[in-house]
């Protein structure tokens, strides 16, 4: 199913964004934030390409990233997953 394979995308991003391989895990995170369906599935991707613009040392893409994620961060999928502090905590690395 479509939410399965966001799954395994997202799985792999994180290998990926383990090893350093910034490009690669950008585009399995890309995979895996699609917009419709659960928010904080997508929030969760989109805070896993904000990482890797920041390993690739693009801060204003990161916080761009970022901010998108901070403004849905309120949305009822978010409730209880921690996107809203991750932001916090990730916003402060990049100041």
């Amino acid at each position: 199913s479509g939410e399965e394979s966001r799954a395994l995308d997202y799985y792999e991003a994180l290998c990926l964004e383990a090893l350093g391989r910034w490009k690669e895990a950008d585009a399995a995170y890309r995979n895996a934030a699609k917009p419709e369906g659960d928010v904080a599935a997508w929030a969760r991707a989109t805070l896993g390409r904000a990482r890797c613009a920041a390993g690739r040392g693009d801060s204003i893409a990161a916080r761009q990233l970022l901010d998108g994620v901070l403004v849905r961060s309120g949305h009822p999928d978010c409730r209880g997953r921690r996107v809203l502090e991750e932001c916090v905590v990730f916003r402060a690395r990049l100041a």
